[in-house]
């Protein structure tokens, strides 16, 4: 089973986290880090709303989050975070 941390709680963000609800055989755990608690609170209601059932939501809220995605499936961890890409810019900036 797999883990999927998803950065931010905008548009692109709840799409991505509905459809990996809707992939609960896939993805066992799903944690949102947002830079506000109400935008999280408010995703998880329209969450219940659309699948039907209660959904475990496990919330961080940091207002230093810029956004991105990480999923990890199994033992293959995907980080698409905007922290991760820009360090990754930064560093080949350096040469």
């Amino acid at each position: 089973m797999g883990k999927a941390l998803i950065i931010g709680c905008g548009g692109v963000a709840s799409v991505t986290i509905h459809k990996c609800c809707q992939n609960s055989d896939v993805f066992e755990e799903i944690m949102i880090a947002s830079r506000t608690k109400s935008k999280c609170d408010a995703l998880k209601a329209k969450l219940k709303a659309g699948l039907g059932r209660d959904v475990a939501l496990d919330v961080n809220v940091d207002p230093a989050i810029l956004g991105g995605l990480v999923v990890q499936v199994g033992s293959r961890m995907i980080d698409s975070s905007i922290r991760t890409k820009l360090g990754a810019m930064a560093q080949a900036m350096k040469g």
